[in-house]
């Protein structure tokens, strides 16, 4: 499926020292048949199953909703792509979840959807994570996300804040999560601490997403993420 080269140890330990680190890249291959799949398939704008849109009629969904949709989500991708259950079954993603977690990993959830550079609203900029926050989908958990376009600084990149998931400055309530302003996360942990991921489709990024991090609204392209 994807460049094993990276070494298991070392992406645990990135993980475990700064939140996130780059992860294996997918094959030609595997992006291609994901990409194929979103463009012959339904996603659903707002993550809301009635919006159901063809990727080729996003300006008719955008006027049917009277505004510019910032995300659109394909469902049940673990279901109805077989590669895409393959490769949450891989091994080698399984190891590295084992001995990040040091217990045998259970699968949460698959997912793929777009960003699209909208002229969105603040809500729905905070509805879909446009803004920092931690994820708190389990008591401790770690994913995997692979782009499956081409991402660059203007394509909404995933943004994380290093080492936030060791020096944890916010009142974690673990019942919500908190929504923070860029001049929060500055003030706290420094600019430098703020990690754009970039890349070619194919790239991977392997987080702990209990460190601060936020999707970005593309200027540019449309961003397809697994």
């Amino acid at each position: 499926f994807f460049d094993k080269t990276v070494s298991v140890e070392s992406i645990v330990l990135g993980v475990r020292q700064n939140g996130g680190i780059e992860g294996p890249t997918l094959s030609n291959d595997v992006v291609k048949r994901v990409y194929d799949y979103a463009m012959a398939h339904k996603c659903y704008a707002d993550r809301d199953v009635n919006h159901g849109f063809m990727y080729s009629d996003y300006t008719a969904i955008c006027a049917s909703l009277d505004k510019e949709v910032l995300v659109a989500q394909y469902f049940n991708i673990n279901e109805n792509l077989p590669i895409v259950k393959k490769l949450s079954e891989d091994p080698y993603l399984l190891e590295i979840a084992t001995r990040y977690l040091k217990t045998d990993p259970k699968l949460v959830g698959v997912n793929l959807w777009w960003t699209f550079p909208a002229e969105a609203s603040l809500e729905d900029k905070s509805k879909h994570a446009h803004v920092f926050h931690y994820d708190l989908d389990d008591v401790k958990f770690i994913k995997f996300f692979f782009y499956i376009t081409d991402v660059t600084e203007n394509d909404g990149p995933h943004i994380y804040v290093k080492g936030s998931n060791r020096k944890i400055l916010y009142k974690n309530t673990w019942i919500r999560s908190k929504r923070f302003s860029d001049q929060e996360v500055i003030d706290a942990y420094g600019e430098g601490s703020i990690v754009e991921v970039t890349g070619p489709a194919g790239s991977c990024l392997v987080e702990d997403t209990i460190t601060l991090h936020k999707g970005t609204t593309s200027r540019g392209k449309p961003r397809l993420l697994l």
